[in-house]
């Protein structure tokens, strides 16, 4: 019996660069091992989102599409699920929601 299904996860062009800055920022500001470590922290809260894609909260509604948010650490994650595909369409910073 397989107890989850694991989505495919696209990354919007925004959330391409919601990660490089996220990276600069983190590599700027900690360094080289810590920005690996958050990243690394992030992608593993990205592969949870593909294996639970509906542990986050729906936050907004747009023409019927339930936009849904988890956090990492100081960061929110936006996405919505589209047919079998989870959308990464942001990753902010929580103050800047």
């Amino acid at each position: 019996m397989k107890l989850y299904i694991s989505m495919e996860l696209k990354l919007s062009n925004e959330a391409r660069s919601n990660l490089r800055e996220i990276s600069f920022y983190t590599y700027l500001n900690w360094g080289k091992n810590q920005t690996i470590k958050y990243l690394s922290g992030l992608n593993h809260k990205l592969d949870l989102i593909a294996t639970l894609p509906y542990l986050g909260r729906v936050f907004y509604y747009v023409n019927g599409v339930e936009l849904r948010k988890s956090g990492y650490e100081k960061h929110l994650i936006m996405y919505f699920i589209h047919d079998e595909t989870i959308v990464i369409y942001q990753i902010k910073n929580h103050r800047q929601q």
